[in-house]
C-alpha cells in the first residue's frame, strides 16, 4: 500500500435512531460487497487493509472521532438536524425521506471515486496524500514541549487533518484545542502577522518545517508550527497532555521525525533555555 492507494472505506451512518437500524440489514443485503463493521480500531484497520468496505451505525461523537483518526478511509453520513446545523466531520447529510437510496447512492459514488483515485496511483505513485498540520507547544524557558501519549505508548506532539475550508494554521490551532484545551500563540513570526496584507494577498503564519510523511497506506503533507500556549488550560480536552523535558524526547518511544525535530530544537533554542 505504499502507492498512496485508497484501502477499504468504512460508511458510518450518525446517530443511531431506530428508522437507521432498521434500515441497516436492507442496506447490507442491497450491496452484498458490504459487511458490517465492528467499531474496535484492530479490527478496522485489518478490513480496511484487506480492502473490505464496510458500514456501521453509532453516536454523532463517536463517528466523528474514527472520521478524525481515518479521514482517508471513513465517511461519516448524518441526518440532518432540526435547526441545520452541520457539526465537524460531517461529509453527507441525509434527510428523512428515501434514506435507503441515498446511502446507496454515497457508498456506489465513494467506491467509484476510490476506483478513480487507485487507478492516478498507478502512474502517479504519491498521488494520494492528506494535509496535516501539527504543534511543538514550547513552554515559556524553552526547557519542555507539550507532548501525548497515544494508546501504543508511542509520544507526539498534538495535531491532525486539515479540514476543508481550514487553513494550516487554523487546523494546528483547532487541533491543539480540542487535544489538550490549550490556546496558542504561534512563535518565529513577525508581529501582528494576521493583520498584515500585500495587496490582495494576507501573510499567514509560517511554519517551522514542511514534512513528507509516508504512514504506509498514503502520505501527509504536515505543516508543522512552533507556538507557546495562550491562557489557561480548558476542561473537556481530548488528551492529558504532558510537559516533557525536551532533552528528554530523543530517547522517548515516538517516530523518528519527532526525535529529529527535538533535537534541532534544541540547538536552536539551547541559549534561551
Amino acid at each position: 500500500m505504499f502507492e498512496g492507494k485508497r484501502c477499504g472505506l468504512l460508511f458510518l451512518v450518525v446517530p443511531a435512531t431506530a428508522a437507521l437500524e432498521a434500515l441497516l440489514p436492507r442496506l447490507l443485503e442491497d450491496c452484498p460487497a458490504l459487511s458490517a463493521a465492528r467499531l474496535e480500531a484492530t479490527a478496522l484497520e485489518e478490513q480496511m487493509l484487506a480492502g473490505r468496505d464496510t458500514l456501521a451505525l453509532c453516536s454523532l461523537r463517536e463517528g466523528a472521532r474514527w472520521r478524525k483518526r481515518y479521514p482517508d478511509t471513513v465517511r461519516l453520513l448524518a441526518l440532518e438536524t432540526p435547526n441545520g446545523a452541520v457539526t465537524d466531520y460531517v461529509d453527507y447529510l441525509l434527510t428523512p425521506e428515501n434514506l435507503l437510496q441515498q446511502v446507496q447512492g454515497i457508498i456506489l459514488a465513494e467506491r467509484s471515486r476510490r476506483q478513480v483515485v487507485n487507478q492516478r496511483s498507478m502512474d502517479r505513485p504519491r498521488h494520494s496524500f492528506d494535509y496535516t498540520a501539527t504543534a511543538y507547544v514550547l513552554s515559556k524557558d524553552y526547557t519542555k514541549v507539550l507532548l501525548i501519549e497515544k494508546a501504543d505508548g508511542r509520544w507526539f506532539p498534538p495535531g491532525g487533518h486539515i479540514e476543508e475550508g481550514e487553513y494550516p494554521h487554523e487546523a494546528v490551532a483547532r487541533e491543539v484545542r480540542e487535544e489538550t484545551g490549550y490556546e496558542i500563540q504561534f512563535l518565529q513570526q513577525e508581529e501582528n502577522t494576521l493583520e498584515i496584507t500585500m495587496g490582495e494577498a494576507t501573510l499567514l503564519p509560517v511554519p517551522f518545517q514542511v514534512l513528507l510523511e509516508n504512514i504506509a497506506t498514503h502520505y501527509h503533507h504536515d505543516f508543522i508550527y512552533l507556538c507557546h500556549v495562550a491562557g489557561e488550560q480548558q476542561a473537556g480536552a481530548e488528551f492529558e497532555g504532558h510537559w516533557i523535558e525536551l532533552a528528554r524526547v530523543p530517547a522517548l518511544p515516538a517516530p523518528d521525525d519527532i526525535h529529529a525535530s527535538a533535537r534541532q530544537l534544541l540547538k536552536l533554542f539551547g541559549e534561551q533555555a
